[in-house]
């Protein structure tokens, strides 16, 4: 074998499959097998300048890799999957399990419906692969690994969702799968876990969208152990508490023995890492639903609520994502956003995955506070690597300094190595799993900074345990912040189990470090030193005893401290020991000069009053603090009020509802909301609108049913300016569900002046005697208990009779009416017969649904009704009330029908021609069949293209006869002739609805095309080619092929090439052009390369990153409807 790095990898493969067998494991994944793929196309990776790029490892090493984590010996950890698509599903691949979905409040909930669902089909679907951790090692330090072994597997309960978050920490592994958090051990320190304990259960309750699963673990600065949970939710009881969040994402912290679990904030979609910074602020990205909104970059904060809830992704009216898009949730802070949340810090990247955080040394200074984001789009020509850095705004921070730090990769996770190089996982192409997947090392150049990389190598590799209190005490205040952390770690442990006299030194060192009385060896106290001194003491105040008593009596000056920084650390640490003394402290932090003293000390007065330690004097200081910051900064008012709802009793909040001013008045209301106090409902009478509608969104959403009421009687005296508003007082009404609520939706819908909003509020009559549990303004599963003796069939048409005389509706509230009447007795129905004798001067679509409605109802005058629609000038009319008669007379509807399709087809109504060869496929006259035979062979001469060919070749073969099939024969073999790879699919090419198509485009959950593609303005990631101006591209046979075979045709700048070369070299790169021997490259460096044709080995075209199933998840209608969309789009 010539090449030698090939060589190496089969080696490997070889030496992996011995670790496999050695094991005993029966399960044996999927996983490629070696190839020099995954050298070739790093040339095509965009590196910063001073880096270069090695390959760590590559399949079959590794698989599918979703995170990955090195400790201090530089051992890689990875978390990989082969269950996602394979035993972790998704909810848009199964929309017929929507109600048990939102239903399903437990683990065992979503796994006893997918058994009810997939029947027979569920152990082979859900019971067969698993989910695993692999541990990789360079023993010979050639920086290539060299022993891949399973560190732990078996991960296959059909609940199991994909291994998604890792964390090595000491001797011990924490490895987060659905639905459990495990501690794994290796104590022979053979690579492969020794035990394994669950430390909690019952993550994971919805089935949600694919890897929304359970990810991000950290340890923080206080020493518990952070994660995060994407919006499949969780029900966990614990240590003798319920910790159920059902509804959205979040983050969570625990002791690391799993102990104090506690969930940290909320309203997360899909939080997929988390980091923290030198100065312990926690952050991760979060994804957007595709629905028009954008990612986020988001500062966590203990108690933060981002507004998102998993139902949002469901609902598509009336406003796609519902308040999610609707108020804007997703958005940055802005005038008029709602006030109960915590807003992102940005609008940043398409895809976040994996983060991490430059430690601090070996890079160089101008590293210092930077972030390291993925941004994983299925495709590595749009996907890599983001850097920015946050500056301090206020309370929060801003987002500064953007660039792409490395592209052209396909990242999920990224890591920087105690030896000072960046590392990530490669996920190879797409969004399913490949069986591939690869580490690469990205490492700086130069020997300017290697003094500083050798130094941190050795001491994390030496780690911590034979070290000195003083020496610890030293590395407290190192520039890189794993050292500090771990030397911190390490002196509390001391403090709080070691011997007597190494407690005390090592209390001491950490008490001196807080208080700046601990140099550093240049003589200088440093910055983090005394941050590290006071986390520290933070943990053994939480420990309680002796020794929390003694951080108390030695640093209880700190807020007074000089410093900034320790003020604000002190008063984050504060809670961690609840007094009246620590409230005390606290008090007088309110009125610090720097706004983030002042959030933290508002933080640690909500911590102490979550603890019950309240004091009346803090709430005027609250206001006070709530006033002068006037709601322009969102963390510090989520601060003030999370301390003012521990602090105030509800009758307090309430009675502020007469201050004079707005945030106050606003302040209590979200107060009230955290509290679930029914009291709140005195500010839905609040003379300033944006209050009103801030109590009404609390009221509804959260929800609070002691309010309830009031907010549903509220509907009387609104009107339609505010739709969001309206919809939350429907919406009242329709979960009071009384004989009252009913006619307060029916008076309201009737006189309201916008025809959609009254519309929304007849249509919650529907089922009103058996409701639907699916909330109509949130989506989520509320049930509701029926009223039973409301809407009588005399009831429903008095409300017609009173929309006649007032002359003022339209189609939607008729249509409303309509599905009111459905299933009731309607044969009396006057106003039903005159709708459908279109006498009341509505349009036809309205005259032809009432016709139908007479039909199924049996209609007492229903002759005469239908004998009077059959030569209706309205041809949808005609061909329903001919349909029916030409059961009774078929020959001479025949004729009639006939003549409507051709009517219909030559006005271009293609609905009633559609509507005409069903009538037609169904009608027993003696003539059918040649009709049908004749429009047939027209098709046929048109290559079987046409507006109406889907449903004429429905109807042919609905009539079925031998000559039908034989026409029906000659039609497939035009249709190949025409184009032989999308025969089939040919009768999508004419007759789709552009209106339809767009909402398909924009709107439906399991294509989701804004996930990729860009289109006016909305959506988009770079991965797919922006189809706003599509239809000038290309024409609706090239767009039909994009869709059903994207790998067929690869829009023009969205084809990669991989050039092998005689000399060895791979380059990647866009063909822009050959000629005369050369061809021209532009690499993704945007560098231009003449290549000369012989010099090129081989040519390997990137696939397509388009889904191969996307047209899969559209009817045949749906895909007609969507090429008419697409081809429309032109400039």
């Amino acid at each position: 074998m010539k090449d030698p790095a090939l060589w190496h990898l089969f080696t490997l493969a070889f030496l992996v499959e011995s670790a496999y067998c050695q094991e005993g494991e029966p399960y044996v994944p999927p996983v490629a097998p070696a190839t020099t793929e995954a050298r070739d196309v790093m040339s095509g990776v965009v590196l910063p300048e001073g880096f270069r790029l090695s390959l760590f490892a590559a399949e079959p090493l590794l698989a599918n890799p979703v995170a990955f984590a090195l400790d201090g010996q530089m051992r890689f950890f990875v978390a990989e999957t082969f269950r996602l698509n394979s035993g972790v599903t998704d909810m848009r691949s199964h929309m017929n399990w929507l109600p048990d979905e939102l239903a399903a409040r437990t683990v065992s909930d979503r796994v006893e419906y997918m058994r009810k669902h997939e029947g027979d089909k569920f152990s082979a679907g859900y019971m067969v692969e698993q989910e695993r951790v692999t541990r990789l090692v360079d023993r010979d330090g050639d920086g290539q690994a060299d022993v891949a072994t399973i560190y732990a597997g078996g991960f296959a309960d059909p609940a199991a969702g994909v291994a998604a978050g890792i964390l090595p920490l000491g001797d011990d592994l924490y490895f987060a799968c659905i639905p459990d958090m495990w501690r794994l051990w290796d104590q022979d320190g053979d690579g492969r876990a020794d035990g394994r304990e669950r430390q909690h259960t019952g993550w994971g309750v919805h089935t949600a969208l694919a890897g929304h699963d359970m990810h991000g673990l950290v340890r923080g600065a206080d020493g518990r152990l952070y994660w995060s949970i994407g919006d499949r939710g969780f029900h966990v009881e614990h240590d003798g508490h319920v910790f159920a969040h059902h509804h959205a994402g979040a983050v969570l912290r625990s002791e690391l023995d799993g102990s104090g679990l506690e969930i940290f904030a909320t309203g997360l979609r899909n939080p997929q890492d988390l980091v923290f910074d030198d100065y312990g602020n926690l952050f991760t990205g979060d994804n957007n639903s595709d629905g028009g909104d954008r990612a986020r970059w988001v500062y966590l904060v203990e108690g933060g609520e981002s507004g998102w809830r998993q139902a949002y992704q469901f609902l598509r009216e009336p406003v796609s994502r519902g308040p999610w898009n609707d108020e804007l949730l997703w958005e940055p802070y802005h005038e008029g956003q709602p006030a109960y949340i915590t807003p992102p810090v940005a609008n940043f990247a398409d895809g976040p995955s994996g983060i991490t955080y430059y430690p601090g040394a070996g890079w160089g200074p101008e590293y210092r506070g930077s972030f390291f984001l993925c941004d994983f789009r299925g495709d590595a020509s749009y996907s890599g690597i983001h850097r920015f850095q946050m500056e301090e705004r206020g309370a929060g921070f801003t987002l500064v300094g953007a660039e792409k730090f490395l592209w052209n990769c396909l990242p999920t996770d990224v890591q920087i190595g105690s030896d000072g190089s960046m590392y990530y996982s490669d996920w190879v192409h797409g969004w399913d799993k490949t069986g591939k997947g690869r580490i690469y090392g990205v490492h700086p150049i130069g020997d300017e900074y290697v003094g500083e990389r050798e130094e941190v190598r050795a001491l994390l590799a030496a780690g911590m345990t034979e070290r000195g209190a003083h020496e610890l005490g030293t590395l407290i205040g190192h520039d890189h912040q794993t050292v500090r952390l771990e030397a911190q770690w390490e002196l509390v442990d001391r403090a709080l189990t070691g011997p007597s006299s190494s407690r005390k030194d090592s209390l001491d060192v950490l008490l001196a470090a807080a208080r700046g009385e601990w140099e550093r060896p240049l003589g200088v106290p440093g910055e983090f030193t005394r941050l590290h001194g006071i986390w520290g003491a933070g943990q053994i105040m939480r420990a309680g005893g002796s020794a929390g008593r003694q951080v108390w009596a030695s640093l209880s000056v700190l807020h007074k401290d000089p410093d900034r920084r320790v003020r604000a650390q002190w008063f984050k640490v504060l809670s961690e020991s609840p007094s009246s003394l620590a409230m005390a402290s606290a008090l007088r932090g309110l009125s610090d000069p720097e706004a983030r003293v002042r959030f933290f000390a508002a933080q640690c007065l909500a911590s102490l009053g979550r603890e019950g330690i309240r004091e009346p004097e803090l709430v005027p200081a609250l206001l006070r603090l709530i006033e002068t910051e006037d709601g322009e900064d969102p963390w510090m008012r989520h601060a003030a009020v999370r301390a003012l709802a521990y602090q105030a009793g509800g009758a307090e909040l309430e009675a502020l509802h007469s201050d004079d001013r707005i945030r106050v008045r606003e302040a209590a209301i979200v107060a009230l909301r955290s509290q679930g106090d029914g009291r709140i409902a005195r500010y839905l009478a609040d003379p300033e609108h944006t209050l009103v509608a801030e109590a009404a969104r609390a009221i509804y959403d959260r929800p609070i049913p002691g309010a309830m009421e009031d907010l549903a009687h509220m509907l009387e005296g609104l009107d339609d300016s505010d739709p969001a508003l309206a919809r939350r007082a429907m919406a009242a009404q329709w979960r009071i569900h009384t004989p009252a609520s009913a006619r307060a939706l029916a008076d309201w819908g009737l006189a309201c002046p916008s025809e959609s909003l009254g519309a929304e509020a007849l249509g919650l009559l529907m089922d009103w005697q058996d409701p639907d549990a699916i909330d109509p303004v949130m989506g989520e599963w509320r049930t509701v208990v029926a009223d039973e003796n409301s809407l009588s069939d005399d009831w429903i048409e008095s409300l017609g009779r009173q929309a006649q005389q007032r002359g003022e509706w339209a189609n939607a509230r008729w249509s409303a009416w309509l599905d009111l009447m459905g299933g009731r007795e309607l044969a009396s129905s006057k106003v039903l017969a005159a709708l459908a004798r279109g006498e009341v001067g509505n349009a036809g679509t309205i005259q032809q649904a009432a016709l139908q409605c007479a039909l199924d109802g049996e209609h007492a005058e229903l002759d005469a009704i239908l004998w009077d629609c059959s030569d209706s000038p309205l041809r949808g009319v005609r061909i329903v009330a001919l349909r029916a008669l030409a059961r009774s007379e078929p020959d001479r509807a025949l004729v009639a029908l006939v003549k409507a399709y051709g009517s219909a087809l030559q006005s271009g109504d293609l609905s009633d021609a559609r509507l005409a060869l069903e009538v037609l496929s169904e009608c027993q006259a003696s003539g059918t069949e040649a009709y049908l035979l004749e429009w047939l062979e027209e098709l046929c001469a048109q290559g079987g293209v046409g507006p109406v060919a889907l449903e004429l070749e429905r109807a042919a073969a609905r009539l079925g006869s031998p000559t039908l099939d034989l026409a029906l024969d000659r039609l497939r073999q035009a249709r190949a002739g025409t184009d032989r790879a999308l025969a089939e699919w040919l009768w999508a090419l004419e007759g789709g609805d552009m209106v339809a198509g767009r909402q398909i485009f924009l709107e439906k959950t399991e294509t989701e095309c804004l996930r990729c593609h860009a289109f006016d303005g909305q959506g988009g990631s770079e991965v797919g080619p922006d189809l706003t101006h599509v239809g000038s591209r290309l024409s609706s046979m090239e767009i039909l092929r994009s869709v059903r075979e994207p790998g067929a045709e690869i829009a023009e700048g969205f084809e990669d090439w991989l050039l092998l070369l005689d000399d060895g070299e791979a380059l990647v790169g866009r063909i822009l052009g050959e000629e005369e021997g050369w061809l021209t490259l532009e690499t993704p460096q945007k560098e231009t390369l003449e290549v000369e044709d012989i010099s090129i080995v081989e040519r390997k075209r990137g696939p397509s990153s388009m889904p191969e199933d996307v047209s899969h998840a559209l009817s045949q209608e749906e895909l007609r409807d969507l090429i008419a969309f697409l081809a429309s789009c032109v400039e």
